[in-house]
Parts: C-alpha cells; structure tokens; sequence
C-alpha cells in the first residue's frame, strides 16, 4: 500500500508491504501482483517483498501475474509522462527538500 507518514514538519511516502505492512525499502526486493480477471480489467495491485511474503501470497495466488518493482515503478512513471531527465530533476528536488526538512 501507499502510505503518507506525517509528523515534525515532514511528510513521507512510502510504499508498505501489504502482507507484513513493513517498509519496502529495496525494490529489486519486491514485486507488484495483481488477478488476472478478463481481457480488458481494472483490478486492485499488491505490493509485497520477494521470498516470505510472496510465499504467503503463493499459497491463493499461485498464477496471478506479477512484477518487479523497479520495473513497474518505470512504467508507473513513464505512464505519467516522465522521462529520463524528469526523472532527475525530481530527484534533484527531493534531495533539495530532504535537506531542509
């Protein structure tokens, strides 16, 4: 899941893992599931970490389809129209921000 954490004057987002809800902190560690429904869906995803977590979900979900996360996050951006260069200049900000904060 998405979450937003707030306090002292900073606001964080992160992605929780929501088989454990712990922090994903490492995303060639963690992948992106989701149902296959039909040809043409909209369907809900999950976010969990590689190993114990995608074991756990294995168990009901054996043949759901999945990502790895740096890989959907790619697409997630590219999808809202950032490239490459976007995507530095973002990062440049936060790292900006991060130091004031």
């Amino acid at each position: 899941m998405i979450e937003m954490t707030t306090g002292k004057g900073l606001s964080i987002v992160r992605l929780a893992c929501d088989v454990c809800h712990e922090p994903i902190t490492d995303v060639g560690m963690a992948m992106v599931r989701w149902r296959r429904e039909t040809e043409d869906y909209t369907t809900d995803l999950v976010y969990c970490h590689k190993g114990k977590c995608d074991k756990t979900l294995n168990r009901q979900h054996e043949d759901d389809p999945w990502w790895e996360l740096r890989h959907f996050l790619a697409r997630l951006v590219f999808n809202c129209g950032m490239r490459c260069e976007d995507i530095i200049r973002a990062m440049d900000d936060v790292e900006e921000l991060q130091k004031l904060g």
